[in-house]
């Protein structure tokens, strides 16, 4: 177990920098509150909390690892004081290309994404519901299968040929001859539970908890191999020339003719992220306006934002997003309430925070197989004591001077 304590304690001076730059932003800003945030930007004493704020929240710009928080910063106040002293009213359009910089540290984001989080999702109420031992396989005609893992078994179509053999947690699909439509099969992974699936044309696809892929059981020469996802999984793309290998998840595609990358695009989190082990990947939105495409190499990390419409491309350790295929739960500068949506998938719990500060901290950290929720628990408890109560699979986190 490898534990980092968060990077401070800042979320004072965050809110406060928070509000002053919604309403620089809003157009809603009054001149005492402009001097109050260049006052605030100008104190060397704020720093670090400019810069962790730049750091943490970096995806408005996929070209944002080419701008420093000095810089940035640097470029903002020189803008503000060269409206402030020509024109008494701030014109917004020609600072606008620089505060847009620091949209993406605007923790906004946050209650706007808690309302699109809870839009209906029937797939990720179905990974809801699920039993914790239950992995469901729904087949062309729409029956549903229960999965084992346990279990070995092998799965026939309607003319009595076997397209897909399971053995444990692995279920592998085979090539039939003169297949020339395209049948789809769709699994839902539960919380707690991984799973992996073998196509047709030996793609290998290790799925995480709290997942849903819909596929073909045999793709067809000549067309596209097109897959659609939610949740987290790992990609190891068989190569063909010719037939392109697409993953669809909500707006965006990712293209690969043959690569190791890791997806992880949960419906109830902020952003969408792909990792590239191996490779090349071509991550294209359709749905803009504009469609736009983004180039990863390998090494990197595509991070797409779903409120702001916007992607970052940053050099990253990738292990950091594809060890969780061996029971690892790693986190890179995230929120306390944003670990707990993992930790609910990997454990298969339910939780619930009512402690606001704790929930707003900001931690890097790593745990490994063998690591119990209790345990986990008590690490983050050294750093921020808090009291929590577990009911089974139910646990509610309080502050302790509440109670």
């Amino acid at each position: 177990m490898v534990f980092c304590l968060r990077i401070k304690q800042y979320n004072h001076h965050m809110n406060q920098i928070e509000h002053l730059i919604i309403k620089f932003l809003t157009r809603s800003i009054s001149k005492k509150e402009l001097d109050e945030l260049i006052q605030f930007l100008e104190n060397s004493e704020n720093d670090d909390v400019f810069d962790a704020y730049v750091k943490i929240n970096y995806s408005i710009n996929y070209n944002m690892t080419n701008h420093s928080p000095d810089k940035i910063k640097e470029e903002l106040l020189n803008r503000i004081k060269a409206d402030k002293r020509t024109k008494k009213n701030i014109q917004y359009k020609q600072i606008f290309k620089y505060a847009a910089i620091l949209i993406c540290v605007l923790s906004i984001s946050y209650y706007a994404f808690y309302n699109i989080s809870k839009t209906a999702d029937p797939v990720l109420d179905i990974v809801k519901e699920l039993e914790s031992d239950e992995i469901i396989l729904k087949l062309e005609n729409g029956q549903e299968k229960v999965v084992k893992t346990n279990e070995s078994k092998s799965f026939k179509n309607k003319k009595g040929s076997v397209y897909g053999k399971q053995k444990s947690d692995t279920l592998e699909y085979v090539v039939i001859k003169g297949v020339k439509d395209l049948v789809y099969n769709e699994l839902i992974v539960p919380y707690g539970k991984r799973f992996t699936i073998v196509l047709s044309d030996g793609t290998t696809i290790d799925l995480n908890s709290g997942t849903y892929i819909k596929y073909p059981i045999q793709f067809i020469d000549g067309l596209n191999r097109e897959v659609i996802l939610k949740g987290e999984a790992y990609f190891n793309v068989a190569h063909k020339d010719k037939d392109r290998f697409i993953v669809n998840i909500d707006d965006l595609n990712i293209e690969v003719l043959g690569t190791k990358f890791n997806v992880s695009c949960y419906t109830e989190d902020k952003k969408i992220e792909t990792a590239l082990v191996e490779g090349a990947v071509k991550i294209e939105k359709e749905k803009s306006k504009i469609s736009k495409r983004f180039l990863l190499k390998p090494g990197q990390l595509a991070s797409y934002n779903k409120l702001f419409n916007e992607m970052a491309i940053i050099n990253t350790d990738v292990t950091f997003y594809t060890d969780w295929r061996f029971g690892a739960v790693r986190f890179k500068s995230v929120s306390f309430n944003d670990i707990l949506k993992e930790l609910e998938r990997h454990f298969d719990v339910t939780i619930k925070n009512d402690y606001k500060y704790l929930g707003e901290q900001i931690y890097t950290a790593s745990f490994y197989d063998g690591e119990s929720i209790e345990n986990i628990l008590s690490y983050f408890n050294e750093d921020t004591q808090f009291i929590y109560s577990k009911n089974k699979d139910n646990i509610i986190i309080t502050n302790p001077l509440i109670n």
